[in-house]
């Protein structure tokens, strides 16, 4: 018979490195908001990307004015994790709204559930809150975040912006 070691796994220990340094990195005060998108109808996680690019197009619009794809900074800052990929799939995130924008922002996606996403994706609804505990948000957004965990997952919506030189 061999040792049995009552260790965790060198997989186990990198998706928990991993979440504490996800919720530390997102766990920044500057990220003020954390929202929801739900989708409602069946899709391919590609398509549904492609409409949260849409979606914060929109926002930057409405924030920014008509010009706002040639601002170098100022533009939505914020990550999303899908999530329940083989069933009820939704993404969670966490965005940093300047504060002088937060009010105009909010009303973008009033708390009847209906608003911007819904414009983006008819069936669409959202959940959108001032995040006070970016760190707690961070540790439940990537809480199907492994090592495995396919790129296609997370959202980053710097990722959208044209680089401008």
């Amino acid at each position: 018979m061999g040792n049995y070691r009552d260790e965790i796994s060198q997989e186990a220990k990198f998706n928990a490195c991993s979440k504490e340094h996800y919720a530390s990195w997102l766990g920044d005060p500057s990220f003020n908001v954390a929202m929801t998108l739900n989708f409602n109808a069946s899709f391919r996680i590609k398509n549904a990307t492609d409409r949260i690019q849409v979606l914060f197009g929109k926002v930057d619009r409405e924030l920014l004015g008509s010009r706002f794809n040639t601002f170098k900074s100022g533009r939505m800052e914020g990550v999303f994790f899908f999530e329940n990929v083989k069933s009820n799939t939704h993404v969670h995130g966490l965005i940093q709204v300047r504060p002088d924008r937060l009010e105009k922002f909010i009303t973008l996606f009033p708390t009847d559930g209906r608003g911007l996403w819904s414009d983006v994706w008819r069936a669409g609804t959202q959940k959108t809150k001032l995040a006070y505990d970016p760190a707690g948000w961070a540790r439940y957004i990537t809480k199907e975040q492994t090592s495995s965990s396919a790129p296609e997952t997370m959202v980053i919506l710097s990722s959208f912006y044209a680089k401008r030189g």
